[in-house]
């Protein structure tokens, strides 16, 4: 395996590459907008689940239906964004367990998103302003 730095100019981003060589396909890392290094798989082979994010949110809005109150018991605002949404199933558990309402952020959107760099102090990088967009969101809906 090989592997080198670069900087992309193919856009306004200017972002750093990391490129990996292995048995002689590449594949590239750290891309914003993946239009020049994101290409279609060439293996011919057909996905077992034809679109992994769609089943994954189906999956977790199963969990979590909209608008399930559950009256006086205690809620727990769960961000949609970052290792708290990747273990979403495991939180909605524990915390169902325990007997409280879990509620869901809304998808991102740019309102949240935008929110979120408005409301981030320093200068994280942008999954982490967009998890303080979804934080903001579950706060500004009562939660």
């Amino acid at each position: 395996m090989a592997s080198r730095d670069f900087v992309c100019k193919a856009c306004s981003n200017y972002c750093d590459i990391k490129e990996f060589t292995i048995e002689g396909q590449k594949s590239y890392w750290g891309d914003k907008c993946s239009d020049k290094f994101r290409k279609p798989s060439t293996t011919g082979r057909k996905p077992v689940i034809e679109d992994l994010f769609a089943f994954r949110e189906k999956v977790i809005e199963e969990l979590t239906p909209p608008g399930t109150a559950a009256g006086s018991r205690l809620r727990i605002g769960l961000p949609r964004a970052m290792s708290t949404f990747d273990r979403h199933p495991f939180w909605h558990r524990y915390f169902t367990e325990l007997g409280m309402e879990v509620v869901l952020s809304p998808t991102t959107d740019h309102k949240i998103a935008s929110d979120g760099v408005e409301m981030a102090l320093a200068q994280p990088c942008y999954p982490i302003q967009v998890a303080h967009g979804h934080a903001l969101s579950l706060i500004n809906s009562g939660v």
